[in-house]
Formats: C-alpha cells, sequence, structure tokens
C-alpha cells in the first residue's frame, strides 16, 4: 500500500487571511472594550461619538488689552466630547489673527488658559 504524505501547501495560504482576519475582530471589539474600564469618552471607543462635548469658550485678547468673544463653530467643525482642543486651538487661533496678544480657553469648568501669541 501506498501511503503519500499529506500536502499542508494549501493549509498556509488560508492561514494567513484567518490569521488578519481574527486580528482585526480583536482590534474592533477588544480594544473598545478595554477602554471602557478607563476614562471617558476615549478614542476608539465605542463612547466617543456619543460623548456630549463640554461647553467651550474662546477669547481673543488683542494688543489694546481688549477681549473679544470668538465663535467656536468657526473654528473647529464637529466639537466632540473626545477631543482635547487646549493643545491645538489656542495656536492656531493666534495664526488666524495676527493682531491677537493671547487667546483665552475654558473648558467645562476648568480655569480660564491664556495662551500668548508670538
Amino acid at each position: 500500500m501506498h501511503h503519500r504524505p499529506h500536502n499542508t501547501d494549501g493549509f498556509r495560504p488560508r492561514l494567513v487571511p484567518l490569521t488578519w482576519l481574527v486580528l482585526l475582530l480583536l482590534t474592533q471589539f477588544v480594544l473598545p472594550a478595554l477602554l471602557l474600564l478607563g476614562p471617558r469618552p476615549a478614542r476608539a471607543g465605542w463612547q466617543m461619538y456619543s460623548a456630549v462635548p463640554p461647553q467651550i469658550t474662546l477669547s481673543l485678547v488683542t494688543s489694546s488689552g481688549a477681549v473679544e468673544p470668538l465663535e467656536l463653530a468657526d473654528y473647529v467643525g464637529s466639537a466632540r466630547g473626545d477631543l482635547r482642543l487646549e493643545g491645538v486651538l489656542p495656536a492656531f487661533v493666534c495664526q488666524r489673527h495676527p493682531e491677537a496678544t493671547a487667546v483665552r480657553l475654558q473648558v467645562g469648568e476648568r480655569p480660564v488658559e491664556e495662551q500668548r501669541c508670538r
């Protein structure tokens, strides 16, 4: 009786896509599930688009010392709750308003932060 060895060449090509599928599913479900254990809202978490954004107050300080309120919607299309605007928005407003000496930003109940321009 002639015994042929098993051909494993067909197994490996099917294993690669299956491995990628399993990794994709883990990323889609396990990562957001783990993020539920941390502070919310979290980027890549299931609640990132459902979070209510905090009240954001934005104003411009001119060289004369005058404080002019600004509309957040003029600078941010959708102020989602998971976005941290404090790090980037004041510098962007300074670039858009060369006459500004500073930008004031208040997020929710936190104290007002003032970032100097130039």
